[in-house]
């Protein structure tokens, strides 16, 4: 998916979501291949902890957006 793609379905402006993709490829989550993002082949447990880590500094993805990826958070 293109940053573009994942800022569109996100609700996200472009500036916002190419900031998460770097951020993330950054920490070892994303990987890119001709600027389409999939997620790295990474320890599942390895890649929660980053993801809260992220979350929590990142409060603004914990809104409502982050129900898309998590919908039994928000139950």
């Amino acid at each position: 998916m293109t940053a573009e793609a994942i800022a569109e379905h996100m609700s996200f402006s472009r500036t916002t979501c190419y900031r998460y993709v770097r951020e993330l490829a950054n920490v070892g989550l994303l990987v890119s291949h001709n600027g389409v993002y999939s997620l790295a082949p990474v320890n599942p447990v390895a890649a929660i902890q980053l993801l809260r880590k992220y979350a929590t500094k990142h409060s603004d993805i914990t809104s409502a957006r982050h129900a898309a990826f998590f919908p039994q958070a928000a139950a």
